[in-house]
């Protein structure tokens, strides 16, 4: 049976993307003045997407720009799963995996840009073809430009499995994370 651990961000977390309210210098928030109306975000705090649990921060932050922060873990997962979008391009990078030897993992993930679909052409591509990405949400931006953005979620399969002491996120500017929850079976132990 699956368990799944929903990671808390929110110290992490560095870069607001959903306002209450049309903020006043609208054209230097969100991403080059797109964002989205925390009325017209539809996530809850806590939500079950594709049969995973996740956990949502708002406040004055609620995503996690990736410049190799650091999340401590202590636990161990056959799977990590990303909530999350890419700006400007679609970024396929590594999670580093620090094990309680000091022993390093890497694990690939693969974010599309916030445009795409999960069913558009981007997921053709040879890079994204070892992935198991799909689109979690689809939602109206505000802002300078109305658009659709697309919340993805990737599915991140952890190799040689163990305690994970940490994971260190991508130095990536452009790799936006709203969420992370790890997978394991149930009858695994600490």
């Amino acid at each position: 049976m699956k368990q799944f651990q929903t990671i808390d961000l929110k110290p992490l977390m560095n870069h607001k993307f959903v306002y209450e309210k049309v903020p006043e210098n609208g054209d230097d928030s969100g991403l080059d003045g797109t964002y989205i109306l925390k009325e017209d975000f539809k996530f809850c705090q806590e939500e079950r997407i594709n049969g995973t649990d996740f956990c949502f921060h708002y406040g004055d932050s609620d995503n996690v720009l990736c410049e190799g922060q650091r999340i401590p873990i202590n636990s161990s997962a056959k799977k990590i799963h990303v909530i999350g979008f890419a700006y400007w391009e679609d970024i396929c990078e590594y999670l580093r995996l620090i094990g309680i030897d000091g022993k390093e993992i890497l694990v690939r993930i693969g974010l599309p840009d916030l445009t795409h679909a999960a069913d558009s052409h981007v997921f053709y591509r040879e890079q994204y073809k070892q992935y198991d990405i799909s689109t979690a949400k689809i939602l109206l931006s505000s802002g300078r430009v109305k658009q659709l953005i697309y919340f993805h979620h990737c599915v991140c399969d952890v190799q040689n499995g163990g305690i994970i002491r940490e994971i260190v996120l991508p130095d990536n500017m452009f790799m936006h994370i709203f969420a992370i929850t790890l997978e394991r079976e149930s009858e695994e132990t600490d």
